[in-house]
This record gives C-alpha cells, structure tokens and sequence, in this order.
C-alpha cells in the first residue's frame, strides 16, 4: 500500500511541478517545445515504477532481522578477505623492495560487526633472505605498525 501512496504522490508533484512550468512558460515557439517535454515528464513520472521493475503490490514484506545480520555479515566477510588481500600484497611489495624474498604471508583477521581487527601475521622468507630475518620483523614494526611473526623457510612448523 505504501508503493501506491509513493506512486500517487509523486505523479501528482509531477503533475503539479508541470503545470507550474506550463503557466510560466512565454508563448510563440517556446511553447510547443516546452508542453512537449512536459508531457514526456508527466509520462517517464507515470511509467518510472514498471520500467525500474517495481512492484505495485499490497502486501510488501520486509526483510527479517536474521536476514539483515546475515547481509550485514557477507558483507564484513567480504570486506576482511579484501582487507588481507590487500595487506599481504603490501607486505610483499615492502619486503620484496628491500630484497627480503617471501615464500607466504599468513593473516588471521577477525571480524566484529563492523570491526576488522589483525589478530596474527606470519611471514615465511626464502632461505636466500636468512640473514634479513631479523630486518624483515623490524621493516614490518617500522612501516606497517605490525607485530609478524618472521620465520625462515623450511624452519616454520
């Protein structure tokens, strides 16, 4: 029922809203263009809710609340998956800049409503970057304020 009272009420502002343009508009050639675009107004006003593919319906239901928190959670699920995207390219590009090699980079993030918190970081370099170990640990700190836990490979368990 509120669609319709939506619908009716926005055709009749457009109703309205034309007319007033109608009643201001200067006669000779201006006119005819003018009661065109008018009309074509008050029409797209009329057919605006079949051709966004709205329902005029009486029975409208909303969306229960498991439903919203379900929504509201994928969403957060997505935004943390590109979050470590993200900050695993990150730390990549960083270390690889200062010729430390990863093999991986592991992120445990944790999610709260709207939250996104890092709980832990592991980075496993390449055997050719063991005397960067304790660099790499520190670039981390200095750079990204992230505490990693910075193994060599082959030695991560």
């Amino acid at each position: 029922m509120e669609t319709i009272r939506l619908w009716v009420t926005g055709l009749a502002s457009a109703a309205v809203i034309g007319a007033v343009v109608l009643v201001l508009t200067p006669g000779g050639g201006a006119e005819k263009a003018v009661k065109t675009i008018v009309s074509v107004f008050l029409i797209s006003s009329m057919l605006l809710p079949f051709v966004k593919g709205a329902e005029l319906s009486l029975d409208t239901e909303l969306p229960d609340e498991e439903e919203v928190i379900q929504n509201e959670n994928g969403i957060s699920e997505a935004m943390a998956e590109q979050f470590e995207v993200k900050l695993r390219e990150t730390i990549e590009n960083i270390l690889s800049q200062k010729g430390i090699h990863t093999r991986s980079v592991s992120i445990d993030i944790k999610t709260n409503g709207d939250e996104i918190s890092v709980e832990k970081v592991t980075v496993v370099i390449k055997k050719e970057s063991a005397n960067n170990l304790a660099s790499a640990k520190e670039i981390l700190e200095n750079e990204l304020q992230i505490k990693a836990d910075v193994l060599l490979e082959g030695a991560e368990g």
